[in-house]
Formats: C-alpha cells, structure tokens, sequence
C-alpha cells in the first residue's frame, strides 16, 4: 500500500506542472479486494485507499490544488469520466470474464454510465488489445508488471509491459494517435 501511495504521488507531481488541470480516476480490480465476500461495498478496495490517501496529500498542497479524483458511486466497480468532450468507461475487467462484447453490450442495454461512454479502457487481461464495439472503441490496457507466472502458465503467452497513450476528444477517433509506451521489466 505504501508503495502503490509512493507511486501515485510520483506520477501525480510529475504531471501536475504541465497541465492546468488533472483528474485521478480510479477504479478496484480483483486482486485489490479487501476482501472477496459479496456482501462488502465493491467501490471500496485497496486502490481505492490508495488513491483517498494521495488526494489528502494533495489536498495539503497548494501545488497540487487543481488535482482532482473520481471514485466509482457506492456499490459499483466502474466509473464513467468526461475528457475533452468524450465519455471515458473504466472497469478492470474481471467482471467481464472473457467476452468483453457481451459484457458492454449489456451495459449499454441496461442504460448503466459505463454502457453509455465512448471509449472503454480495462486492464484485468495484462495484454494489450484493441476492439470497435459498432461506433465505440475499446482498449485492454498493457500493465507494467514484471511478468505475470500464473498468465505464461494458463496462456502459454508473455505480454510485453507498457502504458497505453492515446488522445482524446469531442469529435476526435482515439484510433489515430494510439500507442503503448514500451517498459523495461528490468
């Protein structure tokens, strides 16, 4: 936890001198659980704790006052951001199990916030991957493990390490300026 909070923080400084405004969207994946019994508030998790933690270190910093963070709403796993005119869908992805298709098809039949959003972006799978859901666009985000043991075993695959980049905005296709900044697992 202290780490995940020192990594935060790291990011948050570096952006926030660049930018006149920075918004920290968060949301829980399954291995941050506090705990796996359904009758807990799955918006609360340890990425969660982490983020509320560095939004009071930042709201004791007049340099990091235009930091701003979003949570899921009680009870969800999901968060709907508005960026620049394009409704940004987050969810980690373990509730989709392996059709992500599905998985959004529902949410927009259902009206939920995320089922109405213009670009999806999950991270559960560890692997970079890229889907057009009809005018929609998703993204499986890369992640910046050291390698993953337990994903080699049961795929037989490595997934290179990496963060996603792309640019956003009211009336702009995020496929144009897509790329995944590569990491070094050293």
């Amino acid at each position: 936890i202290r780490v995940g909070i020192g990594l935060l923080m790291v990011q948050i400084k570096a952006f926030a001198p660049l930018v006149d405004h920075v918004v920290v969207a968060v949301v829980n994946g399954n291995h941050d659980e506090v705990s796996r019994q359904v009758a807990l508030d799955p918006s609360e998790g340890w990425n969660t704790h982490i983020a509320n933690v560095a939004q009071s270190i930042c709201a004791e910093s007049s340099a990091l006052s235009h930091v701003e963070f979003r949570f899921p709403a009680r009870d969800h796993q999901t968060l709907a951001v508005e960026v620049c005119g394009t409704m940004i869908g987050l969810f980690h992805g373990h509730q989709s199990g392996r059709d992500v298709t599905k998985y959004l098809s529902e949410q927009a039949a259902g009206q939920t916030a995320l089922g109405g959003c213009d670009v999806w972006l999950s991270g559960h799978f560890h692997h970079f991957k890229t889907m057009d859901i009809g005018p929609r666009f998703w993204a499986q985000c890369p992640t910046l493990d050291p390698g993953s043991a337990w994903f080699r075993d049961r795929t037989g695959l490595e997934s290179p390490a990496g963060i996603l980049s792309m640019v956003i905005g009211e009336g702009w296709d995020p496929r144009k300026d897509i790329s995944i900044i590569r990491a070094s697992r050293n």
